[in-house]
């Protein structure tokens, strides 16, 4: 404030010091603790936050920066405050105002903030009961969130949270269950994991993975929940040839019709983020396996654990919009672009050059290895994974 005088060109500096610092300083010791809380409470998402922000900007406009800055830009130009005057300071509030416009651009529907407390947040995760499921909802729940568990099977023992046996493909199931949910404030977001993990039939497949996404995604706008975080496939750009360094940004490129059916998912997302205004995070996995197995795998490698840092990052990264994203760990022999994790506060910790000496001393297959090092699918882009789109009956079954 003071600077602000003399960069002005003020004569009598210590006389405006003397002046206004009486002024000055018992406000500035209210609003800057108060600034900082709600700061730290609008990066969380927490509604107070939102609270807590428009109420020192209603406060703000009319005390504090008149009175602080009005009176010693009037000093400095050696007259009293006027019209002249106070144009910057509208234009300062015009400009808070839009910052904080594009932090509420998508405000979540009361009980719905990012953090509904500071200890977690409430996640439904569907294909709860699978292979990646099983792991992900235990890390969650050690990492503070409150997880429910949606599947086609019944509730697996030891599961901790609410549980609903559903077919994710039938919306009026998964609308049930998003009213059961509702009665105890809802989901904050949901973990969408369901799906067939090997190659079928397209109808199959885009069942499987869009009709299940698109009933989770109509029932989160109908219950005003703000993102989704979703298992896509490295198999989604698996006929991609390798390269130094894979990106997010490379075209679509298949391998399988359940990789067609990944695309199609993220294409979804996409529209569902533009239409409504929610966030959707898109992570292409690679191989989610106790330990890698194979000479791909020593590249393409995601551990359990880098699994559920990753979800997590997903689930709590400040407005991340439509975003895709690498699920490895910090491999070694990567090849695949981790900066756009990284970007949404994913860390993986994990390599899986901690087995390349175990992997190395199996017997080699040469002819394995280099169809898995020539794309990013491995195997799966090669001639032994090529079938007809429909079933001979043509009905998919």
């Amino acid at each position: 404030m003071f600077a602000l005088a003399g960069a002005l060109g003020t004569a009598d500096l210590p006389a405006i010091k003397q002046r206004y610092a009486g002024r000055a300083m018992p406000t500035l010791a209210f609003f800057l603790p108060a600034l900082f809380a709600s700061g730290v409470l609008l990066h969380r998402r927490h509604p107070l936050g939102y609270a807590t922000a428009a109420g020192q900007l209603v406060w703000l406009a009319p005390t504090c920066l008149p009175s602080l800055v009005t009176p010693v830009v009037a000093d400095a130009r050696g007259h009293a405050a006027g019209r002249a005057v106070t144009l910057p300071i509208g234009g300062l509030l015009l400009a808070v105002l839009a910052v904080l416009g594009r932090m509420l651009r998508r405000p979540a529907p009361e009980g719905h903030g990012w953090c509904s407390s500071v200890h977690g947040m409430r996640v439904l995760v569907s294909g709860a009961a699978g292979t990646i499921g099983t792991v992900v909802c235990s890390g969650l729940v050690d990492r503070g969130h409150e997880v429910s568990g949606l599947d086609r099977v019944p509730e697996p023992e030891g599961f901790t949270g609410d549980w609903f046996t559903a077919d994710c493909a039938d919306p009026d199931a998964v609308e049930a269950v998003f009213v059961a949910l509702s009665r105890s404030g809802g989901p904050d977001a949901v973990v969408h994991l369901a799906g067939l993990p090997t190659e079928s039939s397209l109808p199959d497949q885009l069942e499987s993975h869009v009709i299940t996404t698109a009933a989770l995604l109509d029932a989160m706008v109908a219950h005003g929940v703000a993102r989704i975080v979703y298992a896509s496939s490295n198999h989604a750009v698996g006929r991609t040839p390798r390269s130094e360094l894979l990106g997010v940004d490379v075209r679509p490129r298949p391998d399988l019709f359940y990789g067609v059916a990944k695309v199609a998912a993220e294409a979804l997302l996409s529209l569902y983020v533009d239409r409504h205004g929610i966030d959707a995070v898109a992570a292409r996995i690679g191989s989610f396996l106790p330990q890698p197995e194979s000479l791909r795998a020593l590249s393409t490698w995601l551990s359990y654990d880098d699994a559920v840092r990753m979800f997590d990052a997903c689930l709590t990264a400040p407005d991340p919009g439509f975003a895709v994203l690498y699920g490895v760990s910090d491999n070694t022999r990567g090849w695949w672009d981790l900066a756009p994790g990284r970007a949404l506060g994913y860390r993986p910790e994990d390599d899986a050059e901690r087995f390349a000496e175990q992997v190395l001393a199996a017997p080699a297959d040469e002819e394995r290895d280099a169809a898995e090092a020539a794309y990013v699918g491995g195997p799966c882009a090669t001639d032994a994974y090529i079938r007809p789109a429909l079933d001979a009956s043509g009905s998919g079954a």
